[in-house]
Parts: C-alpha cells; sequence; structure tokens
C-alpha cells in the first residue's frame, strides 16, 4: 500500500470514529451510516458497541457491490453488533435492485427505496441531485427509527429494531436476502389501530395520543 492511501484510509477512518463519537455528544439516538468500505477496524466495532451500550441504533447501508454479505462482508454494515442494521435498496418496483444492491439472508435486515431518489448534495447549500444507491434507501430507515424512537422511548434497542423489522412489507423479491424479507414499512408499527375520529392532537400512531398544546408548539 503506499503511503498515499494510507494516509487517506486512516483519515477517512479517523473521521468515521469521530463522527459516532459526536453522537454521544449530541445525545442522538440514531446514527445513519449511508457510506462504507475498507477493511474491518476494531476501532470503529468498539466504537459501534459503546453506541450500543448508549441505546442508539447504528443504520449502515449494505453496500454497492451486487454481492452477497454473507460470503463477502461489507464494512460498517457486517460489523456484528446488537445495534447494527443494515439496509438494502429497492426499485419503484418493489424488487430488490440488482443493478448495485448487496443483500444477505443473514447480515442484511432489510430493504428501503433506494433508486432514483431526490437528495441534497455537496456542491452547494441548495443543491439537489438523484440518485440510486444503499447509501439513498437508508436514511429512510434511519428516519423510521428515529420515530419510532419517539414514539416508544422506553424501548431498548432490539425492542426498537424488532419493531421495525416486523413491520415490513414482505416482498418475494426479498426472500433469503435478507433477515426481514422485507422492505421498509412505518405504518405497520403502528399499535392496534382503530376507527376513531381524527383531531390535532393525533399522530402518526393511534393510542399514544400527543396533547393539541404540544403539537401546536412543535409546529410553530
Amino acid at each position: 500500500m503506499s503511503m498515499r492511501n494510507y494516509f487517506r484510509r486512516w483519515i477517512f477512518q479517523t473521521v468515521t470514529l469521530l463522527s459516532v463519537s459526536s453522537a454521544f455528544i449530541f445525545s442522538a439516538q440514531v446514527i445513519n451510516a449511508s457510506w462504507g468500505g475498507g477493511p474491518f477496524s476494531y476501532a470503529l466495532q468498539r466504537a459501534i458497541q459503546n453506541a450500543a451500550s448508549a441505546g442508539i441504533v447504528f443504520v449502515a447501508a449494505a453496500g454497492n457491490e451486487q454481492t452477497n454479505n454473507d460470503l463477502y462482508p461489507s464494512y460498517p454494515a457486517n460489523y456484528r453488533v446488537a445495534n447494527v442494521v443494515s439496509v438494502a435498496a429497492t426499485t419503484a418496483d418493489d424488487l430488490l435492485d440488482s443493478r448495485y444492491s448487496n443483500y444477505g439472508a443473514t447480515t442484511v435486515h432489510l430493504a428501503a427505496p433506494g433508486a432514483d431518489i431526490l437528495s441534497t448534495w455537496n456542491t452547494a447549500d441548495d443543491a439537489y441531485m438523484v440518485e440510486s444507491g444503499t447509501s439513498m434507501a437508508t436514511p429512510h430507515v434511519t428516519g423510521a427509527v428515529a420515530l419510532l424512537r419517539s414514539a416508544y422511548p422506553s424501548d431498548s434497542v432490539s425492542a426498537i429494531i424488532k419493531r421495525l423489522l416486523n413491520g415490513t412489507d414482505k416482498l418475494p423479491s426479498l426472500q433469503d436476502k435478507c433477515v426481514s424479507g422485507g422492505r421498509l414499512n412505518l405504518a405497520m408499527e403502528r399499535p392496534q389501530r382503530r376507527r376513531r375520529r381524527r383531531n390535532p392532537g393525533s399522530n402518526l400512531f393511534p393510542g399514544r395520543a400527543i396533547s393539541p398544546a404540544r403539537t401546536t408548539q412543535h409546529n410553530s
């Protein structure tokens, strides 16, 4: 390995460790890891384990090499830590995006939309770009975890992940491709739904009402 490549890898790993560590400083409850590459790192694994101990869910892109993560690990998605959720990408037709998405019956947990996603871009503060990849799918899951954390604040990391995976839409295209065999569907995570009139205090999770005063204050 050339010194130039070694230095680049060292910078990448250092920035990554700092990013994970900053989650503790800001009391984050979920980390979005829309990145991947590089070898196994004991230091990064330890940082993710520390995050697990602090109750932080670590959501990671499965990778874009069209490979089976069960056979060919892709990091950080393949770290065997209880708080890691690995995300594959699906198309608008609810198919695993075989153009790039990694998969794994035991190492990838679920899939989320990742094809042709409009996202912010790094060329300017107001720049947007349409991109595809597991890095586009991962933020959908991160957002879902954040909402579940808000709705079930007393749940453990494992309980939140269980809710997430149990609520997926089971798809033939994802059978034996991921642990859940399904694509993200946050609506399936609601408590038992009953027909009732909506009111200003209702939220995404019927039965867990938010007072109108709090809702108004939140939206102001």
